[in-house]
């Protein structure tokens, strides 16, 4: 209704698209909200399966690289060989779409090198982990305990609940996400721990 309303304001009226601009904007705002919080409800409708990362990673982020209209050579990906993991594929996309999405928010424009970077890497426990790391602005340390409360957000645009949606479906699926200030100060580490891929018949029963 706010699109067919500012095709009937008189272009001359500025104050008028300017309304209706705000509506159009907020109600797109808002729709993401409800989306968001709707993903929430699968939290606990998982269904694991065993995932090689690193091909798993590679489609995505073709699919990704193309949506988001940013070169695939923004993005690499270090570490991965033979890892296997347990999660649900479905709600792993999400979680690694809001990683990127917030990533890339916070990182300069594509200029040859890349962006964001995806470390494999075991803990020891032998438990797989992937490190979501970019060299962007990163995180005020008086924040960071902050960035993964619902609603918390340090954008005009943002809703406050891409971190907190992942880190929950993370949980979800028996893994965790926690954040790390980046190398040297730069940018930031997002840590995702995952279930191993020979424990996932015991995450089917959570």
């Amino acid at each position: 209704a706010a699109q067919l309303l500012g095709e009937t304001v008189k272009t001359d009226n500025a104050e008028e698209k300017r309304l209706v601009k705000i509506i159009d904007e907020q109600s797109k705002r808002m729709n993401v909200i409800v989306q968001n919080v709707t993903q929430l409800s699968r939290r606990d409708r998982i269904n694991p399966v065993k995932l090689d990362l690193e091909t798993w990673l590679g489609d995505f982020l073709r699919q990704y690289s193309d949506t988001v209209s940013v070169p695939h050579d923004a993005f690499v990906i270090q570490g991965m060989q033979e890892m296997a993991v347990c999660v649900d594929p479905d709600q792993l996309y999400q979680v690694i779409t809001n990683l990127c999405q917030n990533a890339l928010r916070h990182s300069p424009p594509f200029t040859g090198t890349p962006l964001i970077k995806f470390q494999g890497s075991r803990d020891g426990e032998d438990r797989p982990i992937l490190d979501v790391i970019d060299w962007g602005s990163g995180v005020n340390p008086e924040i960071a305990d902050s960035i993964f409360d619902p609603f918390f957000t340090t954008t005009p645009k943002g809703t406050g609940l891409g971190l907190y949606i992942a880190r929950e479906l993370c949980e979800g699926n028996g893994a965790s996400l926690n954040y790390y200030p980046g190398e040297g100060g730069v940018g930031s580490r997002f840590r995702v721990t995952f279930v191993r891929a020979e424990d996932c018949a015991e995450l089917g029963t959570l």
